[in-house]
């Protein structure tokens, strides 16, 4: 059975470091909000300090800002990023791939939803923490040179800033540990994992399965074999 080539090495990485970076954001960042609870003083004490915390705090952001920065320059120099981008891009198809599927949700016969590269949901998840990283970059940097910051910005805008960062945070490891840890992972026919984030590749049958619309675009351009 031959293998499709999803993600490559460089995509790969990337998720690794985008989902490492944002977790230990989100650790140090939790610890720090609620460090006058009971379960922030022991993350605290588990990430060594409230010192080392910082650390760790601040050596996340620059491997996450690192990681979108690769990924930029991944997607305007590279000819496998400009395209799989181009394909994270909203489309009309995703209205009515999103139609059809709350229309099955009702329906007593289920119409077969053929998804392109990437589903209308996948798209969601990818601009949802997209724009969110952004946020918390944006808003990280202005906390992290606060004293600097405070000589331009009025205190109002400081506060919004402190909320921004700190709920966007907060949103965003939701969207990691519940929305995409369960639609990727837990679902039933991935569970208990669907291992092509770390190979990069699923099987031909696999792709026609669950990205018809992208299989036949394959096909017809010529960069994949139709084994029957």
């Amino acid at each position: 059975m031959s293998n499709h080539i999803r993600f490559t090495l460089t995509w790969r990485i990337l998720h690794i470091l985008l989902f490492v970076s944002l977790i230990v954001l989100g650790l140090t960042g939790f610890a720090l909000k609620y460090s006058d609870t009971s379960v922030g003083s022991y993350l605290i004490q588990l990430e060594g300090g409230i010192e080392t915390r910082g650390l760790l705090h601040r050596i996340s952001a620059i491997i996450l800002m690192g990681a979108v920065c690769w990924h930029i320059l991944y997607i305007l120099f590279s000819k496998e990023g400009h395209r799989d981008f181009m394909k994270l891009l909203p489309a009309r198809k995703d209205i009515h791939d999103f139609a059809q599927s709350i229309k099955n949700v009702f329906s007593k016969e289920e119409v077969a939803v053929h998804y392109d590269k990437y589903s209308y949901w996948q798209k969601v998840q990818f601009w949802v923490v997209a724009l969110g990283t952004i946020t918390m970059i944006a808003t990280g940097l202005i906390l992290w040179f606060e004293t600097a910051s405070m000589t331009i910005l009025p205190k109002f805008v400081m506060d919004i800033v402190f909320v921004l960062h700190s709920d966007e945070a907060l949103l965003i490891m939701l969207i990691i540990f519940i929305w995409h840890l369960y639609i990727v992972h837990l679902r039933p026919g991935s569970f208990p994992m669907d291992r092509v984030w770390l190979s990069g590749t699923m099987t031909v049958d696999e792709l026609k399965k669950k990205h018809y619309s992208y299989y036949q675009e394959l096909i017809n351009n010529h960069e994949l074999d139709d084994e029957k």
